[in-house]
């Protein structure tokens, strides 16, 4: 073969991938664009996704244009209920929660099931097994010092029968959870009106553990039951934590009083409440940012939010 015929065909060859290339290109170009125009309704909804677990969920449907009213002491705002796309979203009925509830308790499939089962499947009581017992309750958010207090009490029980098989601990560790949950204690929540005054909840509790989603299901289960509720965005600290929580307000159709990121989060719970005592309100739910214990600043600044509602 001379060189005039490898020439030719290694021309061939360029122009080949020359033209590949370009058709690679274009068909990107085409895809950007078409995205680019999808319709509004297939496009993410803001305010969904957040790290903090406080979120009503991907994929979830956004609330139409709000009505915004300012309240007198700064830059808090009442954002009012007035939706224009998105219906209410009702609770379900009670029955209906509480089936859930125990349908997804009563499974053996999740970590306490699973960890109370390996240790009733040990093949004798020893010291071992009451430390499994343990872990599987503290690995089970039980806390540390229930859960000792619970080891406890079934380590007494056990040695008052005799009993040498773990199988055997299964009916004690039963009757004492029983006992530490106390099935007969009032756990409802005070949210009738005091005279002139509104019933105040505030949401407190550590970081990550569903305080803002909680806030907007039980603004939409009182709401549901008549009572008229108004939320506060007392989370100033994390980022998003108001927009979420409006987010809740609009699928409840409560208003919400919210203020600046980094504002005075006992500033934004008096307005709130002040809100609610102008306004006539039942019920105000105050939404606090997460907080250790141990976190002295936090607990003092918790303390003056108590203070001025």
């Amino acid at each position: 073969m001379d060189v005039t015929t490898l020439l030719l065909i290694l021309g061939v060859v360029i122009a080949a991938t020359a033209v590949i290339a370009f058709i690679a290109r274009r068909a990107k170009e085409v895809d950007a664009i078409e995205s680019t125009h999808q319709p509004e309704e297939l496009r993410s909804a803001p305010g969904v996704g957040s790290g903090d677990g406080d979120t009503p969920g991907v994929g979830s449907e956004v609330a139409g244009p709000t009505t915004v009213e300012q309240v007198a002491g700064g830059s808090e705002a009442v954002v009012g209920s007035e939706i224009a796309s998105e219906p209410v979203v009702s609770a379900e009925p009670e029955i209906s929660r509480m089936q859930r509830l125990r349908s997804r308790l009563g499974g053996s499939n999740n970590a306490l099931g699973r960890g109370l089962f390996a240790v009733f499947s040990r093949d004798r009581l020893d010291d071992e097994v009451w430390q499994d017992l343990t872990d599987t309750l503290i690995m089970a958010d039980v806390g540390v010092e229930s859960a000792f207090e619970i080891v406890q009490a079934v380590q007494e029980i056990a040695r008052s029968r005799a009993l040498s098989d773990p199988a055997d601990l299964q009916g004690v560790v039963r009757g004492v959870l029983i006992d530490a949950i106390n099935p007969a204690l009032d756990r409802s929540l005070a949210v009738e009106r005091s005279g002139d005054l509104p019933a105040v909840v505030l949401v407190v509790g550590v970081n990550g553990t569903g305080k803002t989603t909680t806030t907007g299901k039980l603004a939409r289960l009182l709401a549901s039951e008549d009572h008229d509720v108004l939320l506060g965005a007392a989370d100033t600290f994390r980022a998003a934590a108001a927009e979420q929580l409006v987010t809740w307000g609009e699928r409840a159709g409560v208003p919400v009083v919210r203020g600046t990121e980094g504002a005075d989060p006992a500033s934004v719970a008096f307005e709130a409440v002040s809100a609610g005592v102008d306004n006539d309100v039942d019920v105000v739910i105050v939404d606090t940012a997460g907080r250790l214990h141990t976190k002295t600043g936090l607990m003092d600044e918790l303390s003056k939010i108590q203070r001025v509602i």
